[in-house]
């Protein structure tokens, strides 16, 4: 996983006693690598879009996260 596209599920993640929960849709998950998987399965668009609106982010990282998330 890109660093971008995981910076962006970090902010839209919330960590509880050993719990992940997506804020997106309040989904709760034991490890971040089972959240990850359903980040990437159902808001990968999402993450694309935000991905390309941030500043400072080239255009190698962005074919990457776009490769990655596909």
């Amino acid at each position: 996983m890109c660093f971008a596209c995981l910076l962006f599920l970090i902010w839209r993640a919330q960590v509880g006693k050993k719990k992940w929960r997506c804020e997106l849709d309040g989904k709760e998950f034991s490890t971040m690598n089972i959240l990850r998987a359903h980040f990437v399965k159902n808001y990968k668009e999402q993450a694309l879009e935000w991905f390309e609106q941030q500043d400072g982010m080239g255009g190698e990282e962005q074919a990457s996260a776009s490769a990655y998330l596909s």
